[in-house]
This record gives C-alpha cells, sequence and structure tokens, in this order.
C-alpha cells in the first residue's frame, strides 16, 4: 500500500501529501492512556525507525519533528 499520495517541495520545505488514516495518531492513545502491550510497542518503534531510515538514506531528508501526533494508524 502506497501511503504517500505525493510529495511537494515549495523552497526549502516540503509537504507530504498522506492517504488518511481511520486508526487515529499515537498522541490520542497516549492521552486516552490506554496501555499498548509490549509486542506492540516494539512493532510500532520498529516501524516508526524504518520510516524514519527510508527518508534519511532513499530521499536524503532530514526528519527532526518527529511527534506523538504525526504517528497515525490504519484501522487495523
Amino acid at each position: 500500500m502506497d501511503v504517500f499520495n505525493s510529495i511537494y517541495e515549495v523552497r526549502y520545505t516540503f509537504y507530504l501529501k498522506f492517504n488518511y488514516n481511520r486508526g487515529g495518531e499515537l498522541n490520542q492513545i497516549i492521552l486516552k492512556n490506554i496501555r499498548i502491550p509490549e509486542e506492540a510497542s516494539k512493532f510500532i518503534a520498529s516501524c516508526v525507525l524504518m520510516g524514519l531510515s527510508w527518508f534519511h538514506q532513499e530521499k536524503d531528508l532530514p526528519y527532526k519533528t518527529l511527534k506523538p501526533e504525526k504517528v497515525v494508524f490504519d484501522e487495523d
């Protein structure tokens, strides 16, 4: 599944257009104090690291503003 619809560059800023994700944001889960099982936490962390690696290695773009509200889930 392709997550990005497109990447736009305006001057020195890149804008990423994502597909809609119905599962919500990691920030919502944290604010609701929902416990995430350890295995799921490891999976989420590895997915985030793989995404950051893709930005740095494949696209040569530093990603420095990672926040829980920028980690989104699909409905599964």
